[in-house]
């Protein structure tokens, strides 16, 4: 009998906000989110914990793809007026590393600290807390 859950059911115990959401729903971000990461290039017993924060991180981006997203958009913009010339310059766009969107949620900043290398709990997190980085045993508190 094995104990590993499946990557739903990892999504499920790590992202609890999306327990509303369909399975389907899910299994389809989840095939998507494994499309767009390389998920070779995490251990066989993490894998599907990868592919769970990055598939929570698409979720949370599409839950938050009203107002208070392109509210996040607009302060990585940086807007130069000079009469009535203005020139905005996207400042995720510009420097290069192609992460600056992991950045905007809990998921895709525990999803960057896990790519390299760190230890991370297991289990829900709010919405208020920072990426986690536990290295070892999960921390008490």
């Amino acid at each position: 009998m094995s104990s590993s859950l499946s990557t739903l059911e990892t999504l499920r115990l790590v992202a609890p906000e999306f327990a509303d959401v369909a399975d389907d729903t899910v299994n389809s971000v989840l095939q998507l989110a494994a499309c767009v990461m390389d998920v070779l290039a995490f251990d066989a017993d993490v894998r599907a914990y990868a592919v769970a924060l990055r598939g929570a991180h698409m979720l949370k981006l599409r839950k938050d793809s009203s107002a208070a997203a392109s509210s996040q958009i607009a302060s990585n913009a940086g807007t130069v007026r000079e009469g009535d010339l203005s020139i905005s310059i996207d400042r995720g766009a510009r420097d290069g590393t192609g992460v600056d969107d992991l950045s905007s949620t809990i998921y895709g900043r525990a999803y960057l600290a896990l790519r390299h290398g760190q230890i991370l709990p297991l289990g829900g997190f709010s919405a208020d807390s920072r990426a986690p980085g536990v290295s070892g045993e999960e921390a008490s508190s």
